[in-house]
């Protein structure tokens, strides 16, 4: 039994003439000519290759930090889930092209910006009437002089929104939602649909579910958690602190150190044995400004603030002043003499002290040694 079913299994039978001629008759598939075979292969060899090319050619750094960047965006956010679905990487790779893809258009159209026209044209303009409009809107909430005790709350907020710009809000910023998230991400989905056919190559974009989910990951999923984060009053303080804070400690050293510097260039207060006029920290008094409308005691204040000066800059820069003064006034009439004798007085004295500072103790007048006085001038 076994040998006939074997026999019936086995035996082939003899195709008719027709059936034949009909096979003969059917052209095979171009792809399947080998030579269109062998390019095929190529190509799709090709295709599957990646070609890591440098994304910013002038820094290697900056070209390594964005391709670090990419392979961490391929390796959690497509690899994940698409292992599970295929070993073949073709999709993955295909995915990390159009990314770097994507950066060096992105790449190309800033470096095409001008950066100063953008910052001085668009955006200080624009945040200029922003903060203009806002103080506006609250003026008219909180009063002209904001003195009205107003609790702080989201009516408050709303009521502000209402006067700003007599109600004409951004897109974004809409009242008619009572929550604001729904309409932030259809502003960023438009904003988003503009950009994606500049950015995107062009045989991507022709699948429109390509482009709706492009459209999704990068407005709801990269751009408004930036948004948020930018618009949260928190992020900025602390970026204020963490920068800030170091140029604050950096200027008082600074500061600290000048004064230091200052009390070791010019020691004079121990070997003359003059008194310095000092502040609350202890630092020598600043020059003061005489003016005409000055009385008696302001006048021996100015000539004791001179006496008393022990840096060279200011006093180089007072006995300038008090020059530009007694020129201007000495082109125009009706000036007061007291006020003119006064600041040649101020300027005689600064002579002696901007003489004296650059001499140093061996060479310089002693203040001791000016006896002229405000009471001359009565």
């Amino acid at each position: 039994m076994g040998y006939i079913a074997l026999l019936i299994l086995t035996v082939r039978r003899i195709p008719r003439e027709e059936e034949i001629s009909a096979l003969q008759d059917i052209k095979p598939l171009p792809f399947t000519h080998p030579r269109v075979w062998e390019k095929e292969i190529k190509a799709l060899e090709k295709l599957d290759a990646i070609v890591t090319s440098p994304l910013y050619p002038q820094s290697f750094l900056i070209s390594d930090s964005f391709g670090s960047l990419v392979d961490l965006i391929i390796d959690n956010f497509v690899a994940t889930w698409y292992k599970s679905v295929s070993v073949d990487p073709a999709f993955i790779n295909h995915v990390n092209k159009t990314i770097r893809c994507v950066l060096e258009n992105i790449r190309d159209r800033v470096l095409n910006v001008d950066s100063v026209e953008l910052v001085v044209a668009k955006i200080v303009p624009l945040l200029t009437n922003h903060l203009s409009d806002f103080s506006a809107a609250e003026k008219a909430v909180r009063g002209k002089h904001l003195n009205k005790s107003l609790t702080e709350s989201e009516e408050l907020d709303l009521a502000i929104a209402g006067k700003y710009r007599d109600g004409k809000l951004h897109p974004a910023a809409s009242l008619a939602f009572s929550d604001p998230k729904l309409a932030q991400q259809d502003h960023l989905r438009a904003l988003v649909k503009k950009i994606l056919p500049l950015v995107i190559p062009e045989n991507e974009l022709k699948s429109s579910a390509v482009g709706i989910l492009v459209r999704e990951i990068v407005a709801c999923a990269v751009l408004f958690p930036i948004l948020v984060m930018v618009s949260d009053p928190d992020t900025w303080n602390q970026l204020i602190e963490a920068v800030g804070k170091s140029t604050l400690q950096d200027r008082k050293n600074v500061k600290k150190l000048r004064a230091a510097l200052d009390q070791h260039a010019t020691p004079r207060s121990r070997r003359t044995g003059v008194n310095l006029d000092t502040d609350s920290n202890g630092r020598a008094a600043p020059l003061i400004r005489l003016s005409p409308t000055d009385d008696e005691r302001t006048f021996e204040k100015f000539i004791r603030s001179i006496r008393h000066c022990n840096n060279l800059s200011d006093a180089r820069r007072m006995r300038n002043e008090i020059s530009s003064q007694l020129k201007k006034d000495a082109r125009s009439k009706g000036q007061d003499n007291v006020y003119i004798k006064r600041l040649e007085t101020g300027k005689r004295l600064l002579d002696q002290r901007v003489a004296y500072l650059s001499a140093g103790s061996s060479g310089g007048v002693s203040s001791r040694q000016v006896s002229i006085g405000p009471r001359r001038y009565k």
